[in-house]
This record gives C-alpha cells, structure tokens and sequence, in this order.
C-alpha cells in the first residue's frame, strides 16, 4: 500500500440480484469475500460510496489515467451498472478531482454530494457540490468552525440521513496520530466543529475510516491501536447515551479482519445483511474493494456491565463470550518533563458552588479529555506588575480579584500555559482550557497580537507572554516547537506570505532573546491559503489572521 493508510475499498458485483441473493442464501454465516473484480485494478481503489441513484463513486490513487497523472495521491472515480447488472470499470470525474487527495465522503440527498479536498487545488476542508444533468456543479465550502487537518490522511462518512459526519484526521486535540471526530449538520452550508470521541476509542495509534451504523449507534472503525492483531483491523463501538462521550471498549471483529489489512467497512443501509470493505489480502500491498456478509455482533443496551459481546467462531460452532475489560491507556497529556507528577506546593483548596452567580470562579481543564487539572495562577496587573502567583488543585475556585488586574496566567506541567483576561468586576464560572504539551499538539497564539499589516507586537503584554512561552519551553528542555504564521486573504497572496512568515519570526526572535536556542523554534509563513474561517466577515478575518505553535517532539 502507498505511504498513506487511506480508506481502500474496491467495489464491483458480477452477478445480477438474483445471483447475490442466492449465493448469501446457499453459504455458511461466514461467507467469502465477494471481489468486484471490474472496478478493481493493479492501482489504489478507495472508499466506496454509493449514490442514492445507484452509482459508485470512489477514490483512486496513482493510477496512470487520473486526471493530474499517475502521482495523483486521489482522485474521484465513478463505476455504473449495465443492462447486466454488472458493474463497469470506473472512469475519473473530473469536476471533482484537483491535483490533491479528494474524497467523496456522502450525500446529503440525491443531488447534493460532501467531497473533501487536501489544499492542493481547493482550499483545505469539506465542499459541497450540486449535481447537473449528467455531471456535477462546484457549490460551496461548507463551514467547520476550527477545521483544520494536520495529517495527509482524511477519511470520513456521512450516517444514512445526511446529519452526521464521522471523520478520521490529526487536528486540535488528537491524542497522537489520526484519531476520529464527529460533528453534526446545523444547515444552511454550517456544520458544529469536530468533537474527539475520546480515549475509549482514541488511542496514540491511528484510528481511521470510521462508519456508523443506520440507527448511529454502533460505531466501525480501523485502527493499528486496541491490540489489532494485523496492523490494521476492524473494530467496533457501542455509543452508551446521547453525549458522544461515553462508548464501550472497542471490540476487533472475527471474521471480517484478515493477515492483510481492513479499511473502510461500512454496512449497506438498505442493506443490512451486505458491508463493504477493503483488504489488502491477496493483492500485494494494495486496496481491493469487497463485498462480504456483515458481520453479526452483540451489543450491551443496558447492561450494567457496559462491556460488548463478541462472536467468537470455534470451527462450525459459534458462542457469546464476553470481552475482557482493558487496560487503561495511557493518559494523552501526559507530560514531556521531568518530576511533574508531584502535586503543586501551597495548594489553595477553597471551592465554591458552581451555581454561586457573584463570585468569579475559575476552572482549569484538559482540552483534550475536559478533566479539570491543578494549576498555577499569576495575576497580571494593568501597570504590567505581576501580583501574586498560586498554586490549586483541580475543581472549581473562587478567586479574589484585586483591583486593577487585566489577565490571568495560567500553566500547569505538561500543558501549554494561556491568558484569561479578566477585571476586578468579573463574577460568574469561566472555563480555561489548556492544550496538552505532546507531539502534534496545536495552539493559536491569540495572547499574541501584533499592529495591522506589520510584524511589531501590539503591546508590552504579548511580549510579556512570549516570555511565559519561554520560561514553559525553559522547563521543557526536549521540547521543540514550529510556529506557523497566517493572515487572512485580504491583499496581495505574497505579500500576506510575507507578512505571515514575519510574525512567526518576530515570536521566535524574542524567545531566542529569552534563553531558547536558535534550533527549536521551526517557523513557517502561510498567509491567507489556511483560513480556520470564513473571511467574508471582519470577526473571520480576524481569527484568520493568527500565529499557531505546533509541538513537534
């Protein structure tokens, strides 16, 4: 298989219904797989998906007849039936292929179509395209919040009804390498930005092509985490209640996984007995599309015991037997330096009731898992004076503010530290939540601001922050760090390059300036060909125009 683990499928059925029909009636519960042998070929066919009209529609890799060539990472492919029906080999569709890695990810409905683009013709993301006559008309770019993918990998699927959306990529808050997110339709063009399923079914490892079943309640994924015995197998999830949170320990299925690897398995929604997935058995590293009886599991429901139920095969004879529990993984923010598991000195302990509207209450929390944690809290003054600096212990406090404060610094070990800015009338609970200090970690710096159209800071406390920056990488001494500048698309593409590239270089100088060496500071400069939002508001511009911190090892 190439570099990239993708969602490899290959999909095509010689025989007719009738044929199907017979041959899944007259075989064991566990038949062979079902090779659809005229869309397959000697290259990389991926992630079938099936029109409602009844068209496959795919993606293929470097194949010789792509439209941008044989080093084409992905194109979008499209097999028909004929008067046979039998599928035909497929051919490129060219409205929706750019010299990047596209994905079809689902329909919303028969003539609205999801396709994901890698950056390399459109801009990063999820677009929506129109189908016209015989072919497809480019709509729009629809509207993920803080969407943005840091891995060469994507892969995604749409549920039955068009409303949710799985997805595979390494973004804000993944626990290593690819993990899964969902986000969910809010109409007109606008999706709710991705939300991590968690640590039940994210691991450091890559999780990917993940599907769900019609009822949205079991979730099918691969991964090379959760003890997968062959690099690459199928597991699936049981989601316990209505949060997306909460999800059983995920279970490899028996019959479907091979000695080669599993992607992309998805069941037929109008047909639940029929999945299709793809294997690299039997075709030398590379994806073939098949077709195989779905897999028959257990789920929990109730149970108290919240734990999935496996088909176990023993020969000719099959039995329930109930899954081990696992172990704990590791915990994702756990910390680059040494001696941070001791608790912070001095704690202050005193704890208000959340409901408490008068008094302003902080919590601190890890982004990634939204568990409070310990940490230290300095008070930065109007006049640039820091006032005192504590220490507390996770949960809910009440703070006392003094008069004059402008923000609040705060770190814990093995975390980013950030700034709350705040005033000495602030009441209520405000939440602050700091990124974990792992590889692959991403953090807008938005303490940092800079005057407009320039590379100079905007004021002595986004230096001051920096400083803090310097003193976190200070007691990170293995830690290393890219800054990636951007604006928003206003002006002249190089200029904005420029300036981007400045501004990153401006925040490493005065690291370096700080004590950080030369060496572990990487910048780069995007200008405006990375938006996390639109720019056709003054507000998007503004979160457009950004300097990002990485964490590359």
């Amino acid at each position: 298989m190439k570099e990239k683990l993708t969602l490899l499928n290959k999909f095509q059925v010689k025989a007719c219904i009738l044929v199907v029909s017979a041959f899944f009636s007259l075989c064991s519960a566990y038949s062979q797989a079902y090779y659809l042998k005229a869309v397959n070929s000697a290259y990389d066919e991926q992630h079938p998906v099936f029109s409602p009209n009844g068209e496959l529609y795919l993606t293929v890799a470097y194949h010789p007849n792509a439209i941008h060539g044989a080093y084409d990472p992905g194109d979008i492919w499209i097999s028909t039936k004929n008067d046979f029906n039998q599928w035909q080999p497929a051919v490129p569709v060219s409205e929706m292929s750019t010299k990047g890695y596209d994905l079809m990810i689902g329909f919303l409905d028969p003539t609205n179509v999801l396709v994901y683009h890698d950056g390399k013709g459109r801009p990063q993301g999820v677009h929506q395209y129109i189908r016209k006559g015989s072919g497809w008309q480019y709509e729009r770019k629809l509207d993920f919040g803080s969407f943005r993918n840091n891995s060469s990998h994507f892969s995604g699927r749409l549920d039955a009804a068009g409303n949710i959306l799985v997805m595979a990529m390494n973004t804000f808050g993944s626990y290593g390498n690819e993990d899964i997110y969902v986000s969910f339709n809010k109409g007109n063009g606008t999706w709710t930005t991705p939300k991590n399923l968690g640590p039940t079914i994210n691991t450091d490892m890559q999780e990917l092509t993940p599907s769900l079943s019609k009822d949205t309640k079991v979730l099918y994924f691969s991964t090379n985490g959760h003890d997968s015995e062959s690099g690459m197998d199928v597991f699936f999830s049981e989601r316990l209640d209505e949060t997306w949170d909460n999800w059983t320990q995920p279970v490899r299925l028996q019959d479907i996984n091979s000695t080669g690897m599993e992607f992309a398995y998805h069941i037929d929604p109008n047909s639940p007995y029929t999945a299709y997935l793809t294997t690299t058995k039997d075709s030398e590293g590379y994806g073939d599309i098949i077709m195989q009886k779905a897999e028959e599991i257990v789920l929990v429901g109730e149970e108290v015991e919240r734990r999935p139920m496996a088909i176990v095969r023993d020969n000719s004879s099959f039995t329930l037997s109930k899954t081990a529990p696992q172990a704990t993984e590791t915990n994702p923010s756990q910390v680059l330096k040494e001696n941070t598991t001791q608790p912070p000195v001095e704690t202050q302990q005193l704890e208000v009731p959340a409901e408490d509207p008068e008094t302003f209450r902080l919590q601190v929390i890890n982004k990634v898992n939204q568990e409070t944690i310990p940490f230290q809290m300095r008070i930065l003054m109007v006049s640039g004076d820091e006032v005192k600096s504590e220490n507390y212990l996770s949960g809910i406090h009440a703070i006392d503010l003094p008069e004059g404060v402008q923000s609040l610094v705060i770190s814990a070990p093995g975390f980013v530290p950030n700034k709350l800015q705040v005033n000495d009338t602030a009441t209520g609970l405000s939440t602050l939540a700091l990124v974990p200090a792992q590889k692959g970690a991403t953090m807008v710096l938005d303490n940092i601001l800079f005057e407009r159209g320039t590379s100079q800071l905007a004021d002595d406390d986004s230096r001051r922050f920096i400083r803090f920056l310097a003193d976190f990488m200070s007691e990170n001494p293995s830690l290393k760090v890219r800054l990636d500048g951007h604006t928003d698309n206003v002006g002249d593409a190089g200029l904005n390059k420029e300036l981007s590239l400045d501004r990153a270089a401006a925040i490493r100088d005065i690291l370096v300036e700080e004590g950080i060496t030369f060496e572990r500071v990487r910048i780069s400069g995007w200008g405006g060909t990375r938006p996390i939002t639109s720019n056709q508001t003054e507000a998007g511009r503004n979160s457009n125009r950004r300097v990002e911190m990485v964490i590359e090892e």
